[in-house]
């Protein structure tokens, strides 16, 4: 007999994660007021791991998310846990979604010459991480920069 009920851990998981929400009431987004990731989704620290906070939520609130699914937002705020805001997809239904509502992310943040002179930089071997702070953006337009395929490969060439 286990001296800690499984009902036990899970009345204090909930009380972790209530915790960390800020609930105005049901309709609107629930604000994840703990850790974020720099894309401003929310991390939780479960068994050592860090997990995203809707990708639990949505565990807690449905069912186990199956393999190669996304936990998707319709409200597109990526610090809301509502799970009335979230629903399932693979990463083309993600992709689709972006293209229909017009947000594409910082995938062509910068300027034509942001991007030749942040080529230069990285070829003269300052990190990704030193340079995003530099033009005031995450690492991921960065990486695109130097991706010879990715939004900048006109800029490039």
């Amino acid at each position: 007999m286990a001296i800690i009920s499984e009902q036990y851990k899970a009345r204090k998981l909930c009380d972790r994660l209530l915790s960390k929400i800020n609930i105005l009431d049901n309709a609107s987004c629930w604000y994840w007021t703990g850790n974020k990731n720099e894309y401003g989704y929310g991390r939780f620290k479960l068994h050592g791991k860090t997990v995203g906070a809707h990708r639990l939520i949505w565990e807690v609130f449905n069912k186990v998310i199956p393999d190669n699914m996304n936990v998707l937002h319709k409200c597109d705020n990526p610090g809301c846990v509502n799970p009335d805001h979230l629903f399932l997809g693979t990463q083309k239904d993600n992709v689709t979604d972006m293209i229909q509502k017009n947000r594409r992310g910082d995938y062509r943040k910068l300027k034509d010459g942001e991007a030749w002179l942040v080529r230069r930089l990285v070829n003269a071997g300052f990190s990704q991480a030193k340079i995003a702070p530099m033009f005031k953006c995450s690492r991921w337009p960065i990486r695109n920069v130097m991706n010879p395929n990715g939004p900048y490969q006109d800029v490039l060439a």
